[in-house]
């Protein structure tokens, strides 16, 4: 019996968000498990926790705006930390999708993003850019079937 994967850290307030993230999570089958905590605050202290009992994340999706702290909160945080080993995606709604920020957070560390309302095409295009993301339900850029 081999390790378990590194799990998805999924950081938003957005109960909308969590549910459909969640449910296409199941729906591609994604072997990691996937943590939700619901404000920047609690990411730090996800991240500077016990690896034994909160393993580093293979991916952290943040949102953009939450309580206590946001996105690009937490994005500095990161950088001022040198904290890596994982990849991030950003979690935007279409209307806060602008070059300047786009342009800071790509300098920030943020390697992709995720518009919301998710739809799951591009929750699986997105998912499956990730090697260390092991999902069985969808195949690449598809998004529409599970694979057979």
């Amino acid at each position: 019996m081999g390790a378990l994967p590194r799990p998805i850290l999924l950081a938003t307030d957005d109960s909308n968000a969590v549910f459909m993230f969640w449910r296409y999570h199941k729906q591609c089958r994604i072997e990691n498990p996937l943590e939700v905590v619901s404000d920047g605050e609690d990411v730090v202290r996800y991240l500077e926790s016990n690896r034994l009992n909160f393993p580093l994340p293979v991916l952290l999706v943040l949102g953009l705006k939450m309580a206590r702290m946001g996105g690009f909160q937490v994005l500095k945080h990161l950088r001022d930390t040198c904290q890596r080993g994982f990849s991030t995606v950003l979690m935007i709604e279409s209307q806060e999708h602008d070059l300047p920020m786009v342009a800071a957070a790509y300098k920030l560390g943020v390697e992709s993003f995720l518009m919301k309302p998710l739809e799951k095409k591009e929750f699986c295009s997105l998912m499956s850019q990730f090697h260390a993301v092991k999902m069985d339900g969808c195949a690449p850029g598809d998004g529409l079937a599970p694979k057979l």
